[in-house]
């Protein structure tokens, strides 16, 4: 039997966490949503500003009221649906 100082060590011995679980509690407990949304929508500003992308404009590039047409194939796995 080892003494403790002998004990060879293992990975999961010696694996240090780079920062505490604490300070991500921190942080959530004072960022609500109306932070979130207010950094989504600076950030979505600035992206549409970088690409000169007009704010007011339909991305996929038709008409409002028109009806897009499906395209392509839905493929369906069971695999990971519990029976």
């Amino acid at each position: 039997m080892y003494r403790k100082d002998e004990q060879p060590t293992t990975s999961a011995e010696s694996f240090k966490l780079p920062f505490d679980s604490l300070i991500l509690v921190h942080f959530r407990t004072r960022i609500n949503v109306n932070l979130v949304n207010k950094v989504n929508r600076v950030m979505v500003k600035r992206m549409r500003e970088a690409s000169n992308e007009p704010v007011g404009e339909n991305p996929s590039g038709s008409e409002e009221g028109s009806e897009r047409k499906n395209r392509g194939k839905l493929i369906e796995s069971y695999n990971l649906c519990p029976g």
